[in-house]
C-alpha cells in the first residue's frame, strides 16, 4: 500500500545554453520510495507554484509563448499531470496569458537570501508587499515604501525613489536592511524558481539576485 506521496520538480543544465526541467513523483511502497520516470516540463521554464489538487500535480508556470525568443520566455500556464499506470500524464494545458508587473500584484514576499549562493536571512525578517501602488516592507529595521514599474521587456522592473523611516537598529539588522534597500533600489528584472521570487539587481558595477518565499497568508 501507499504510505506517502510527493512530488519532485527538478532541472538539468547539459552544459549548452538549455535548461530542461522535469517534474516526478515518489511514492513510499512498504519501507521504499519508488520513482516514477520524470515527465519533461520544458526548457527554460520558471515554476511560479506548484500544487497537488484531488490526486492531479499542477504546475503554475512561466514559458516561452510562440512569439517568444529563447531567453525570455512571457506565457503564463497552468499544467497538470496525472498519474495512471506507473507514469505521469500531462493534460491539456490552460493558457492564462502574459507575463507583467502586475502578475505581482497583490503578492506578498520574506526574504530568504542575496544570491543564488548566499545563507539564508535568519537573523531579520525582510518583508516586501507589492500592489498596483508601489512596493512596501520592513526592510529589518524600518518600514520603507516606494514605486514599481513595468520596463521594456515583460519581466523588466523599476523601483524606487524608495523613502523609509529613520530608526537606528544595531547590527546585524542595519547592515541587513542597507544591503537590502540597496539591491532593491537597483531592481532590474524579475522571474521565478521553484516557486520563490526571484529579483535580479544592479547598481554602479555591482550584480546579484534577491529570492523571496511567499508569505504565510494571514
Amino acid at each position: 500500500p501507499t504510505c506517502a506521496l510527493r512530488t519532485k520538480t527538478s532541472a538539468e543544465n547539459s552544459g549548452g545554453t538549455g535548461r530542461f526541467h522535469y517534474v516526478t513523483v515518489l511514492d513510499r511502497q512498504d519501507g521504499a520510495v519508488v520513482n516514477t520516470p520524470p515527465a519533461s516540463i520544458g526548457d527554460r521554464v520558471d515554476v511560479r507554484g506548484a500544487r497537488i489538487e484531488n490526486g492531479v500535480i499542477v504546475l503554475e508556470l512561466v514559458q516561452g509563448g510562440p512569439d517568444d525568443p529563447a531567453c525570455c520566455p512571457t506565457q503564463l500556464a497552468k499544467r497538470s499531470w496525472k498519474l495512471a499506470d506507473g507514469a505521469l500524464h500531462e493534460e491539456t494545458p490552460v493558457i492564462e496569458g502574459t507575463l507583467s508587473v502586475a502578475e505581482l500584484y497583490g503578492t506578498s514576499w520574506k526574504l530568504n537570501r542575496f544570491g543564488f549562493d548566499g545563507a539564508p536571512v535568519e537573523e531579520v525578517e525582510v518583508t516586501l508587499q507589492i500592489t498596483e501602488a508601489g512596493v512596501a516592507g520592513f526592510a529589518g529595521c524600518n518600514q520603507y515604501s516606494g514605486t514599481i514599474a513595468q520596463g521594456e521587456m515583460a519581466a523588466d522592473i523599476t523601483v524606487g525613489p524608495i523613502a523609509s523611516t529613520k530608526k537606528l537598529c544595531p547590527e546585524p539588522a542595519m547592515g541587513i536592511e542597507t544591503q537590502y534597500l540597496r539591491a532593491l533600489g537597483g531592481a532590474t528584472r524579475f522571474s521565478f524558481f521553484a516557486g520563490s521570487l526571484l529579483i535580479s539587481h544592479q547598481s554602479d558595477s555591482e550584480y546579484g539576485q534577491m529570492f523571496f518565499d511567499r508569505a504565510p497568508e494571514n
